[in-house]
């Protein structure tokens, strides 16, 4: 009899409907909806945030690295003097060479490279650029110490002894070659060379005209290097 008597009252009792709207506005439900949608960026923002941070910083760097009017007049003056040099000589290529800080071995003592950073060509002739990157300077000690006789007289390259500089010069078809150092701010920073791959142009060049142009060249080379060092 008490469960029947429970029962009854239970049917007896009608929902009430609460009225939460305010001109015809769900308030509740509203504020609900909000707050969804404040939750749904925060938390947005919170999983985006690494990528967002990440292209900030890509933005910035490319800011920091973004090259100058005068970067582009600079290196093109170096291109047009290796240009002059070549054509006044008649040779396959001009190059410049540089030293370069390229690590640190195992011990931490650095490790003293060289990168070929400007070329010149002859139409035909394949460029050496990819060849001549991140070189160990120790290999090349025989080009390093013809550079430092200050002597731009011609080299034959079948002549040379047989080591990695020659057989790098071999490599890109040099038959004989001519190169003097380049110093910035008194140092010994690099060299610039001329190429011949061609014995008819090597049997018609000169040693006097090889030196009053190579030496005239690497003067102004070395005051375009002297005006980026102080830049």
């Amino acid at each position: 009899m008490i469960l029947n008597f429970i029962k009854s009252m239970m049917g007896t009792i009608q929902p009430v409907d609460i009225d939460n709207s305010v001109g015809n506005i769900d308030i509740v439900g509203s504020w609900m909806e909000l707050g969804l949608v404040v939750v749904a960026l925060v938390a947005g923002i919170i999983f985006s945030w690494p990528l967002l941070k990440l292209a900030l910083k890509t933005k910035s760097k490319y800011k920091t690295t973004h090259l100058s009017n005068q970067y582009f007049q600079h290196h093109g003056k170096v291109h047009e003097l290796l240009t002059e040099l070549r054509v006044e000589l008649d040779c396959a290529r001009t190059q410049i060479i540089q030293f370069h800080n390229g690590g640190n071995f195992f011990d931490g003592n650095p490790m003293a490279k060289l990168t070929m950073t400007h070329e010149s060509v002859r139409n035909g002739v394949s460029p050496e650029s990819k060849n001549w990157r991140d070189l160990q300077m120790p290999l090349l000690i025989q080009l390093l110490e013809q550079a430092k006789e200050n002597n731009p007289k011609l080299y034959i390259t079948n002549a040379e002894v047989d080591c990695y500089s020659s057989q790098q010069l071999i490599g890109g078809n040099v038959l004989s070659y001519s190169i003097l150092p380049l110093y910035q701010s008194n140092r010994f920073v690099g060299f610039v060379t001329s190429q011949w791959c061609a014995w008819n142009k090597v049997d018609l060049i000169f040693d006097s005209v090889v030196f009053d142009k190579m030496e005239s060249i690497r003067d102004l080379l070395q005051f375009e290097l002297d005006k980026e060092g102080r830049a």
